[in-house]
């Protein structure tokens, strides 16, 4: 009987719609919050880069980063599970 190899589990970067929706307002609220402190006006080009700046880290960086501990996770116990298959023969 053939030995039955499980296969690891491939990462690939994971965008959220809800993360999006809440970089883009966490861009928008931390420029805000900048100009409200008084540390800087918010010109177009500041704006636009909160914004993008927003939406990259809460749309695509975070669920990429849990993804990459989820995957990272599993692959460790089908690393496992293999190991104990190819002992038991």
């Amino acid at each position: 009987m053939a030995r039955v190899v499980i296969a690891p589990v491939r990462w690939k970067p994971r965008v959220s719609v809800f993360g999006t929706l809440g970089g883009f307002l966490m861009g928008l609220g931390g420029v805000v919050l900048l100009q409200q402190y008084g540390k800087l006006y918010p010109t177009t080009e500041i704006l636009v880069g909160g914004v993008v700046l927003g939406l990259l880290v809460g749309g695509l960086v975070i669920p990429s980063l849990f993804r990459f501990i989820a995957v990272g996770r599993i692959n460790r116990k089908i690393a496992a599970t293999n190991s104990r298959r190819a002992a038991s023969r």
